[in-house]
């Protein structure tokens, strides 16, 4: 596993937050109890898995 550290501007971290505060409220909303990992690093491996299955439709 690799490690990255990424250095995030203020109008990033603003984005950042915003997604994470949608994300829990949606889910939430949906499903009260349950308990999800939303931190920053869980938001980047999900950005990272959409642009794979975006870019790359028929690979798995």
């Amino acid at each position: 596993m690799g490690k990255l550290t990424i250095y995030l501007g203020d109008e990033e971290e603003q984005k950042l937050h915003a997604i994470t505060d949608r994300l829990k409220k949606g889910i939430t909303s949906e499903i009260p109890d349950l308990k999800i990992d939303l931190s920053k690093s869980q938001i980047v491996k999900m950005a990272i898995n959409g642009l794979h299955a975006r870019l790359f439709p028929n690979k798995e």
